[in-house]
């Protein structure tokens, strides 16, 4: 989502000295062109420091920073808007298309990724929790794995019970 937020960022940096003549108040023209261009990059850049955090505190596989290809557009779309405080709006000229470029190569990417992870693992890798769901142990199948089995079969046990008496129960 950061990176189609720059998207408009840019466009909106890009847009501060027309904006300000139409009276038109944007964000980018709130915070100025120097911090315009950091928060451009910090856009950027936090998708791929998020990806990566992720997949070295296992919240994601590996496989997800194949995103990592896509980096290089980015530091080189960063560079461009770092030059817009001095060079003005030239400097950023076509920088709102390749971010466009940017984000639909990152998602892309990601989107293999999480194909590959899937296609190259098996659901018993990913979400069996025992290893023969023919004989579940206290191992495989935790208490609380099995607890909520365990009290609709007490409470259909309790109404079938009370049936039996003709017991009305709350």
């Amino acid at each position: 989502g950061l990176i189609t937020v720059g998207i408009l960022h840019i466009n909106n940096s890009r847009d501060i000295e027309q904006d300000a003549r139409a009276g038109i108040k944007t964000f980018a023209m709130l915070i100025g062109k120097r911090v315009s261009a950091y928060v451009y990059v910090a856009e950027m850049l936090l998708p791929f420091v998020c990806i990566l955090v992720a997949a070295i505190c296992g919240a994601m596989p590996w496989w997800a920073l194949v995103v990592l290809v896509a980096l290089k557009p980015a530091v080189d779309n960063c560079r461009a808007a770092m030059r817009l405080p001095a060079e003005g709006m030239e400097a950023v000229a076509g920088i709102d298309e390749k971010t466009a470029q940017l984000q639909l190569m990152f998602s892309l990417l990601l989107t293999l990724s999480l194909i590959l992870i899937f296609g190259a693992t098996s659901c018993e890798n990913w979400l069996d929790v025992n290893t023969n769901p023919n004989s579940p142990n206290s191992e495989s199948a935790t208490v609380e794995l099995r607890l909520d089995g365990m009290e609709a079969d007490f409470e259909d046990d309790i109404k079938g019970l009370s049936a039996s008496f003709d017991v009305k129960l709350g």
